[in-house]
C-alpha cells in the first residue's frame, strides 16, 4: 500500500460504522505486513481475518527465535473473532508455529480450533464446513487420528441443514477425505454433495451447489468420474428437483444422523418447557390471597 493515510482518509468516508471499520482494519493489515515496527500500530477497530494472517505472516518472517510477539498479536486476534470466523484464524497461527518448527503448539492451536469449530451450530453449512476447515489443517500437519475423527463429525454434521446448505460442507469434508489420501471416501461425499444439489427444487439452487461440486472436486482431479459427470451434466441441462435424496448410507451413518435430529429435537423440547415455566402466571393460591 503506497499511502495508508489516504487509505484512512478515504475510508473514513464510507456510509455505515461496518464497512468503515472493515475497511479501516484491511488497511491496518497491509500496515502489519510492511511496517518497520508492526507492534507499534494501534489494534484494530474490528477482528478480520486478514489481520491474524499479517500477524502470523509477521511471525515467519520474523524467525523462530523472534516470532513469539507477533504470534502472540495473532492468536489474541484469532480468539477475539466471531465464533464462526475463529478456527480459520487459529489454523493460520498452526500453520505459522508448524512453519516455525512449532509443532507441539501447532497442534494444541488445531485442537483449540476444533473445539471451536464443534461449538458452531448444524443449522447451516458453517458447522460442518468449519469442522472440515479443522480436519484439513489436521491432516496437513501430520494429525491423522484427530483429522479422522474431526472429518467423520463434520460429515454427519454437513447432512443436518436444510438441503441448500448441505453440498457445500459435504465438498470440504471430501477435501478431507482426499488430503487424507481416503480417495474412496472423499469421491463418495462429492457424489453425495451432488445427489443434493440435483433434488433441490430450484434450478438456481442446483447450480449454484453444483458449482461448488465442480470447484471443490477439479482441485485435485484432472477428469470427473462418470457417475459424478452424469449428475453434474443432468444439472447443466436443468434436470432434477424431484426433492428426496436416494442415498444409500451405511447404518452407522444413519444411526448416528438419527441420534443427532433427536438430540436436537429433544435440546428445542427441553427449551420450549423452560420458556413455559417463565411465563407461567403466579399460584393461584397467592392471587386469592390478594
Amino acid at each position: 500500500m503506497k499511502n495508508p493515510a489516504q487509505a484512512r482518509e478515504r475510508a473514513q468516508k464510507l456510509g455505515n460504522d461496518f464497512d468503515r471499520n472493515e475497511a479501516l482494519a484491511r488497511i491496518l493489515a497491509q500496515e502489519i505486513l510492511h511496517s518497520s515496527d508492526p507492534l507499534s500500530l494501534p489494534n484494530p477497530p474490528v477482528v478480520i481475518y486478514e489481520i491474524a494472517s499479517a500477524w502470523c505472516d509477521r511471525a515467519i518472517k520474523a524467525g523462530a527465535h523472534q516470532a513469539k510477539p507477533y504470534m502472540e498479536k495473532a492468536l489474541l486476534i484469532a480468539r477475539d473473532g466471531f465464533p464462526v470466523n475463529r478456527p480459520r484464524m487459529l489454523i493460520d497461527c498452526a500453520r505459522a508455529e508448524a512453519k516455525l518448527g512449532h509443532n507441539q503448539a501447532s497442534q494444541v492451536i488445531l485442537k483449540e480450533a476444533s473445539a471451536v469449530a464443534f461449538s458452531v451450530g448444524d443449522r447451516t453449512e458453517s458447522g460442518a464446513m468449519e469442522r472440515a476447515r479443522v480436519g484439513i489443517a489436521m491432516a496437513e500437519l501430520g494429525m491423522q487420528l484427530e483429522s479422522r475423527n474431526v472429518l467423520q463429525e463434520a460429515a454427519l454434521a454437513s447432512r443436518l441443514p436444510a438441503s441448500y446448505f448441505q453440498p457445500p460442507g459435504m465438498v470440504m469434508v471430501a477435501e478431507g477425505w482426499w488430503e487424507l489420501g481416503e480417495k474412496d471416501k472423499a469421491n463418495a461425499m462429492w457424489l453425495e454433495a451432488a445427489k443434493v444439489a440435483l433434488v433441490h427444487p430450484h434450478p438456481n439452487a442446483r447450480a449454484v451447489n453444483a458449482i461448488y461440486v465442480l470447484l471443490s472436486i477439479s482441485k485435485y482431479q484432472p477428469e470427473i468420474f462418470q457417475e459424478l459427470a452424469a449428475i453434474l451434466d443432468r444439472i447443466k441441462r436443468g434436470e432434477g428437483g424431484e426433492g428426496s435424496v436416494n442415498l444409500t448410507l451405511s447404518p452407522e451413518i444413519q444411526d448416528a444422523v438419527s441420534k443427532t435430529q433427536k438430540a436436537l429435537y429433544k435440546n428445542a423440547l427441553e427449551k420450549d418447557k423452560l420458556n413455559a415455566v417463565k411465563n407461567t402466571p403466579k399460584d393461584s393460591k397467592t392471587k386469592k390471597q390478594k
